[in-house]
């Protein structure tokens, strides 16, 4: 331990005072950052399983999943980075942050101190479709309301992720023979630990509320010691596997957005398997492949040995498993059979023979019974024409977006440009320093994004930009590449955005982008002589 750590935790300890409620209850928040990829992560979690079999109702564990990990959050509030892991923090104070070795240190430090307040679930449940989740909780203070700020904030936790036929689920161990010493029996355990043999606990699923918790959430006058509720529902994200191994954590959080207490409530007794069995629907395939569809909350896996039949105007064709591919999403499955050996001419009549045993089908977690299926479909150019492939175009604060149909891949040329026209006449032309493209893999949504020099949009005028088709290229899902189309977008620019500031005889403050103070308290005259460019007036982004 260092003497940076041993300074933190010295002035930790001197913090602990207050003369709390006997009645109190205390637990201690810990976050530890992880992912399947991370193999010295391995500590985290031999941390965390110590601590919970030692402090069962004081240790409160919730794992954030980062990185190459299908069970990663796109963002989680809070002080610990996890861009370089294993890490962990206690009770969200950035004080606490360090390896996951130092979090049983840490948490005796926290137990040490009373807490100036207490937080209880009264009651939480389900919506009937399983997409709300309704929490309602109680909180009270030692002290009177004093002027400082509290929040209430949750956080959605799963247990038992368990996905056995997902290799992106194995988990990564840098302990495997030993040469790191001892660290909970994974040290007699591979170097990967098969998604089959192990079991995610804790798995941060979803926060509710921004880093202060929901506003007004507390009230501003309280009493000690008299409760006071919070109300609020909760979305269930759909990647949920089973939501009888849900658990919410209520968080009580004080004005820098440190944890004061917690509360946890176990959700169960949901009948998830009731749910109506589904089959697939059925893109409209190329001659190369199949692509099969669950609805969100199925995942599909497919037997080793297992094989199906493709029929095509009356010839049968196996298909080994060797050439199924289950995708990302976990409800996607396609089949492919190679183009040479089988090609589809347009307009064949085909159909796809699945037996029940060649796949396993889960809801939630939970394996269903499945049916053998029968696709049916007649093969024909499915492939959208330029004229289908639409895109809204936008311009705010000197950025033009384009943002693309969903459906589509998109990508910028090597020698992209894009033109800019005022009143038909050419201003600018940008290259790739000025142009990206941003793409939602969730979605398949494109984005392509210019940002314009402030001195070439500083006039008055009609203006157009537009991304020739030749700048860029564009693919449907099926592989196609399409002929793209001239990406336009109209825009008007009426007068000089910051002309009029100060012409009222006010005096305004004018900033930079970066923030720099360029004129302090300047009336309009003073603003006039200011060269071309973008300034932040009054909070907001203006033109020159």
């Amino acid at each position: 331990m260092n003497s940076k750590t041993l300074i933190t935790i010295a002035a930790l300890a001197i913090g602990a005072m207050a003369n709390a409620d006997p009645s109190f209850n205390h637990r201690i928040v810990v976050e530890e950052g992880t992912g399947t990829w991370c193999g010295f992560c391995i500590r985290g979690i031999v941390a965390v399983e110590e601590l919970t079999e030692q402090y069962p109702d004081e240790f409160v564990p919730i794992c954030v999943h980062s990185g190459d990990d299908p069970m990663a959050l796109a963002s989680y509030p809070t002080p610990m980075s996890t861009e370089s892991l294993p890490r962990m923090c206690v009770n969200r104070d950035a004080g606490t942050t360090n390896d996951p070795s130092t979090m049983a240190t840490y948490f005796n430090i926290m137990r040490q101190m009373d807490p100036e307040g207490e937080i209880t679930i009264t009651g939480c449940a389900l919506s009937d479709d399983y997409t709300e989740l309704y929490a309602e909780v109680s909180a009270r203070f030692d002290h009177d309301a004093d002027g400082r700020a509290y929040g209430i904030g949750f956080v959605l936790i799963e247990n038992d992720v368990y996905h056995p036929d997902n290799r992106n689920y194995r988990q990564t161990n840098a302990y495997a023979g030993g040469d790191f010493g001892e660290m909970g029996g994974y040290e007699d355990l591979p170097n990967y630990i098969e998604a089959s043999d192990i079991k995610y606990q804790y798995v941060a699923r979803a926060a509710y509320g921004d880093t202060y918790g929901y506003a007004g959430s507390v009230p501003e006058d309280f009493a000690a010691f008299a409760p006071f509720s919070f109300e609020q529902s909760l979305s269930v994200p759909t990647y949920v596997d089973n939501v009888n191994h849900l658990q919410l954590i209520a968080l009580l959080l004080d004005a820098d957005g440190k944890v004061i207490n917690a509360d946890r409530f176990t959700l169960s007794g949901y009948e998830t398997t009731e749910k109506e069995w589904l089959a697939p629907t059925l893109s409209q395939p190329d001659s190369e492949s199949v692509w099969l569809s669950w609805p969100d909350g199925y995942e599909v896996s497919v037997a080793s040995d297992a094989s199906a039949t493709l029929i095509v105007d009356g010839a049968e064709y196996t298909i080994e498993a060797a050439n199924w591919e289950i995708a990302s999403y976990l409800n996607d499955l396609f089949i492919f059979y190679p183009y040479d050996i089988l090609p589809i001419a347009e307009g064949t009549e085909c159909r796809l023979l699945m037996s029940k045993d060649a796949y396993t089908l889960k809801l939630d977690g939970v394996e269903m019974d499945t049916q053998d299926l029968d696709v049916e479909w007649l093969y024909g150019s499915s492939a959208p024409t330029p004229e289908t492939f639409a895109y809204t175009a936008s311009f705010v604060d000197g950025v033009v977006s384009y943002v693309c149909e969903a459906g589509y891949f998109c990508d910028l040329q090597y020698q992209c440009q894009a033109i800019l026209e005022r009143d038909g006449e050419v201003v600018a032309t940008y290259g790739e320093g000025n142009m990206r493209i941003d793409i939602d893999w969730n979605t398949f949504v494109n984005t392509f994004v210019v940002t314009l020099d402030p001195a070439d949009v500083a006039d008055p005028g009609a203006y157009t930009l537009t991304i020739p088709s030749s700048s860029y290229w564009v693919m449907d899902l099926y592989g196609n590449l399409l002929d793209g189309i001239d990406l336009v977008c109209d825009f008007e620019i009426k007068s000089s955005a910051i002309s009029g500031i100060g012409a009222d005889n006010s005096l305004v403050d004018v900033y930079n982008v970066q923030g720099v103070l360029i004129l302090r308290q300047a009336n309009a005259d003073q603003i006039k002589v200011l060269p071309h460019g973008l300034y932040i007036v009054n909070g907001k982004k203006l033109i020159k």
